[in-house]
């Protein structure tokens, strides 16, 4: 089992590598402000909501409607009581130049 999850990892992170490109234009297309691209990278599974909303210096309400987007999106998995959690564990690194 444990050769079969290793073999697992490795395979994401080789699909990762090959459509860095697609991923970035897709989060790029979704997360289009500075302040969407500062939530995306808080999202960890363990900050909650009021979390995101005091790190991003946003509004509540835009900050859920983001969560929403989202979660349509299949980026993330979210429910209000529960801290989001990014479904793909990826970050632009041109985000990390600006």
């Amino acid at each position: 089992m444990k050769k079969f999850l290793h073999e697992l990892q490795a395979i994401k992170k080789i699909l990762m590598l090959h459509n860095t490109d697609a991923i970035d234009e897709y989060l790029s297309q979704i997360t289009s402000t500075e302040v969407r691209r500062k939530i995306w990278m808080n999202i960890d599974g363990i900050k909650l909501q009021k979390d995101l909303v005091e790190l991003s210096g946003i509004a509540q309400p835009s900050v859920s409607s983001f969560l929403d987007i989202l979660k349509y999106a299949g980026l993330i998995e979210y429910d209000s009581r529960n801290p989001p959690r990014r479904l793909i564990d990826y970050t632009p690194a041109s985000w990390f130049k600006e």
